[in-house]
């Protein structure tokens, strides 16, 4: 997943660099405000934990995790294509294979983006995590 804010002065995107998966975690990592600087109008603003939005940046991975599970497979049953009616059989599940992985992959990276951007920590209203501390 990527994250970004959007700035403050000029609505420009900024991407918020760090490794972690859920809001708490950024929390815990960069606590509840913190300081970005825009590459567009460099203006330095302090940003709350709240307005982070998550964006699933999986695509490229995905398409080339893709392609090359397929073309392992189809190299792995290129010996049996020559057969005739196995053909028809093994070239879609060399495709299919790879396509559920890729399917299943984008969806699993959906709901964790969604997961991310419904909760809220300094909300009482929040889905997923309610601060008591």
């Amino acid at each position: 997943m990527r994250y970004f804010v959007y700035c403050k002065h000029c609505n420009n995107k900024i991407r918020v660099k760090g490794n972690f998966t859920t809001r708490y975690q950024l929390y815990i990592k960069k606590g509840d405000e913190f300081e970005l600087r825009c590459s567009n109008c460099n203006q330095k603003s302090v940003y709350n934990v709240d307005l982070v939005k998550a964006k699933t940046g999986i695509g490229t991975f995905a398409l080339f995790l893709f392609f090359t599970t397929t073309a392992i497979i189809l190299w792995i049953l290129y010996p049996y294509f020559e057969r005739g009616i196995i053909t028809m059989f093994l070239f879609p599940l060399g495709v299919l294979i790879p396509a559920l992985i890729y399917v299943t992959i984008l969806k699993e990276q959906k709901r964790k983006t969604e997961s991310f951007n419904k909760t809220r920590i300094n909300d009482s209203k929040s889905i997923k995590f309610s601060k008591k501390f």
